[in-house]
């Protein structure tokens, strides 16, 4: 049985000559009209024919039917025709080839192209459903900061409603004692009321300059990030493809970024800002220590004009705080400042003529509200919050006298911690003390063996370890290690080594887990609660005499 190649296209039979026509259909020569022109039956294309007419025509094949004589005589010319027939067969079969390819990477882009387009489908559908609980949880934190700040406002206002209603009462008490009693007895009644009322109108001023003037700022801060590719890229890889495999896409995950794009071309401890009070009190401004609140508040001690600055989270100059101490503040110099709450801080201020100095707690507002203990000498000073009850407590550090180690001061007084006790662990010279995850730690030096070093303390002020020790002045070692910091948010602390203007931060069991450049002079530096770094600068600084922002991870 002859197969379909050499069967004529139009009546199908096989017992004639079957010729190729330029369309590429084969049909025999009992089909074809012998004329100086052919037509295709199949299509109905016509094609000119040469002086011998069909026989210029390629033969597809010799059937059985043909003469044996028939093929004994084939000449140069039938060899010709039969080499014009395998060409026109090759290009019949290399355009099927080529169309089925065609086919092929059609379907093979159409799978691709529906299953990457599906795939960032679902990812953007995870995302939406990202984004809408992060705008509700967004929502709740504004919810809770608004209630938090109105409890402390209604707060105030019940506690100065008390104390009115306690003037009320205190006047209708007396009231007939007044009406009754002779004149000294009511002008002393009278001058003790009126103090009463004086000290219920100061307090309702600071309450309407609160007011007025509020310490609380709820903001809402954009992550840039978030417009930076958040659903990934469309990658493009070409690869070779095993077996039937047509399409084995590369896994994408989502780019979370956390840094705005501001941030990512700013490195580590580079300034990104600078803040300071405003003329007159520029011109002799000396800043010394600093410290942040919980709400972002600043308080910076000017030792040029014997003050401190406060400022706002966004660096905006509020008032300064001159005297805290009243009239017996006049030989007394500010050295030490910390945050206690969102609202008041500790001033260590210290007379270098009379050789005593005091810790006072104030407000924000610049209100003196006590006393908290006496200091021995100039003192930094770093607050934290006991684990053991719950209470505030004050590191006052004597950095100008080695002999005195360090305070721990709280409610209940002073705490008798052995930190400088032992003579082989003690502290010889410590320069500033932080709290971190249950630890006491002090930037120490001694001067006669020419170590300096960082000490850990438990928190009854038995040893731990120390680490980071090195000679003074070896440049590979921490140096004098004049400032360090806490920052509870990486759980690390900051040391800053002067020598070649670098800041290291270690965890508590003294391992460095980073290191990077900084500004030179710095004298004091700690934290903020939006993860940058606040620092004051000496007059040798490249910012000489200025608080700087720096940038920090």
């Amino acid at each position: 049985m002859h197969s379909p190649r050499h069967q004529c296209s139009l009546c199908g039979g096989s017992q004639y000559e079957l010729k190729c026509l330029p369309c590429s259909h084969s049909v025999c020569t009992h089909c074809l009209a012998a004329s100086t022109s052919v037509s295709c039956p199949i299509d109905q294309d016509e094609f000119h024919l040469t002086n011998i007419g069909i026989d210029s025509l390629p033969t597809k094949g010799h059937l059985v039917e043909v003469s044996p004589s028939k093929r004994q005589s084939i000449t140069a010319h039938t060899e010709m025709q039969a080499l014009l027939t395998f060409t026109q067969e090759y290009k019949n079969d290399l355009a099927s080839g080529i169309r089925d390819m065609e086919h092929g990477i059609q379907a093979s882009l159409s799978f691709q192209e529906s299953h990457v387009k599906q795939q960032i489908r679902n990812t953007a559908e995870e995302l939406v459903e990202v984004i809408l609980a992060k705008e509700q949880e967004l929502y709740k934190d504004v919810d809770r900061l608004i209630e938090a700040e109105k409890r402390d406002k209604q707060q105030e206002l019940a506690d100065f409603a008390l104390q009115t209603h306690h003037i009320v009462q205190v006047v209708q008490r007396h009231q007939a004692q007044i009406k009754q009693g002779s004149r000294d007895e009511n002008a002393s009644l009278m001058n003790q009321l009126q103090a009463e009322l004086q000290e219920v109108n100061e307090r309702k001023n600071s309450l309407m300059e609160k007011t007025q003037d509020s310490s609380t700022e709820i903001s809402f801060v954009v992550n840039e990030a978030c417009f930076e590719e958040p659903l990934g890229k469309v990658k493009y890889q070409r690869g070779k493809q095993t077996g039937n495999e047509r399409f084995n896409p590369s896994s994408t995950k989502t780019a979370r970024r956390f840094s705005s794009r501001a941030e990512q071309k700013r490195k580590q401890g580079q300034v990104i800002g600078t803040i300071a009070p405003p003329s007159p009190l520029t011109e002799k401004f000396r800043p010394w220590s600093l410290s942040v609140s919980e709400s972002g508040h600043i308080a910076v001690v000017d030792r040029g004009n014997n003050c401190i600055h406060i400022f706002n989270p966004k660096g905006d100059f509020l008032r300064h705080v001159a005297k805290p101490y009243g009239s017996q503040s006049k030989s007394l110099e500010v050295y030490g400042v910390t945050f206690l709450s969102r609202n008041t801080f500790a001033v260590a201020e210290y007379s270098p003529s009379t050789g005593s100095g005091c810790l006072l707690e104030m407000d924000i507002s610049g209100e003196h509200l006590r006393v908290i203990a006496n200091l021995k000498g100039p003192a930094l000073v770093t607050s934290f919050t006991s684990t053991l009850n719950r209470s505030k407590k004050i590191i006052a550090v004597y950095y100008t006298n080695s002999l005195d180690a360090p305070d721990v001061l709280g409610d209940e007084s002073k705490l008798e911690l052995p930190l400088g006790t032992d003579e082989k662990h003690g502290l010889f010279h410590p320069q500033k003390g932080v709290f971190l995850k249950d630890k006491l730690i002090f930037s120490d030096s001694n001067e006669v063996e020419n170590q300096g070093c960082v000490k850990v303390f438990e928190v009854d002020g038995q040893f731990s370890h120390e680490f980071g020790k090195q000679p003074l002045w070896n440049e590979d070692g921490l140096g004098h290690p004049l400032r360090i910091a806490a920052d509870p948010l990486n759980c690390v602390v900051l040391v800053y080594q002067q020598f070649s203007n670098k800041m290291r931060a270690y965890d508590v069991t003294g391992a460095c887990v980073s290191e990077f450049d900084t500004v030179s002079g710095l004298l004091d530096f700690t934290a903020t609660p939006d993860g940058r770094l606040l620092a004051t600068c000496s007059k040798n600084s490249e910012f000489p005499n200025s608080v700087v922002i720096l940038s920090y991870k």
